[in-house]
């Protein structure tokens, strides 16, 4: 296992715990508008749920977000833009971390376990009926759209080693809406496929980020390698511009618990719940 994919690993496991720290917090607050700071009592009571309210946490000095597209150059290969950032609003295929252990979290990942079939080369993945915050369905078309994007640019990505993924995925085929099977290279042990390949995968709302400039039309694109490279730059392009992180339609469309509402180039971040959230 390279670095970056042992990286990648903790960020997911640590994105688990952020998410359930953050819903825990927000049901600790003692009152809409007050921080967990000033709401708990200096003899540290826990407090009773309550429904609403404001969670605060700061983060490390002088480290705020600046990268809020998911597939990310070494540059801003970074636990600010990945755990206080991307994977808020958009969740990996599989999820890992449960408690304080790095292991799969079934629950919140976005499919079924995968299949593993023909000496464990050929592996089917289904979806769970899961939504994105518009309303839509996740579908392996989400799921196709970032295999396109990394294939084509794995250069750009800071998780690619030569010979692993996408390397080792030979080709895809679309089955259905929900089903999805990749053909790989040679067999490969499942457990660490699932947790070191696929749980690299991040499926991406192709009905908003399937564009090549602001004033584009939203096609498929991504289907052809330069189309791909072509989508790849301008994502890339517009998750610099950090004043437009939060109004920005490309990054509107979301499928994890939050809804980004506002940032500012300080590192201020107002998150809101997602009332689509699968």
């Amino acid at each position: 296992m390279s670095i970056r994919q042992q990286q990648r690993r903790a960020h997911i496991a640590v994105a688990a715990a952020l998410a359930l720290l953050m819903t825990c917090m927000v049901g600790l607050v003692a009152s809409a508008g007050a921080s967990p700071r000033q709401a708990r009592p200096a003899h540290h009571a826990v407090l009773a749920r309550v429904s609403g309210g404001t969670a605060s946490f700061a983060e490390l000095p002088g480290t705020p977000p600046n990268y809020i597209f998911p597939l990310e150059q070494l540059q801003y290969y970074a636990f600010n833009n990945i755990e206080f950032l991307q994977y808020l609003l958009w969740r990996p295929l599989y999820m890992y971390g449960v408690g304080t252990s790095p292991v799969l979290n079934q629950p919140l990942s976005l499919a079924y376990p995968p299949v593993f079939t023909n000496g464990d080369a050929t592996v089917t993945i289904t979806l769970k009926p899961y939504r994105w915050s518009d309303g839509s369905p996740v579908t392996t078309a989400d799921v196709a759209f970032w295999q396109n994007l990394v294939k084509a640019n794995k250069a750009n990505w800071a998780d690619y080693t030569p010979g692993y993924y996408p390397d080792n995925i030979v080709s895809m085929n679309i089955l259905s809406s929900t089903k999805i099977v990749f053909h790989l290279t040679h067999g490969v042990s499942p457990v660490w496929f699932t947790a070191n390949e696929l749980g690299q995968i991040t499926p991406l709302p192709v009905q908003t980020m399937d564009k090549i400039s602001p004033t584009s039309p939203v096609k498929r694109y991504d289907e052809t390698p330069a189309g791909a490279v072509k989508v790849w730059n301008f994502l890339n392009s517009e998750s610099k511009i950090l004043t437009t992180f939060a109004t920005n339609p490309v990054w509107k469309v979301v499928d994890g618990p939050w809804k980004l509402q506002s940032f500012s180039v300080t590192g201020r971040a107002v998150f809101v719940p997602n009332p689509k959230y699968s």
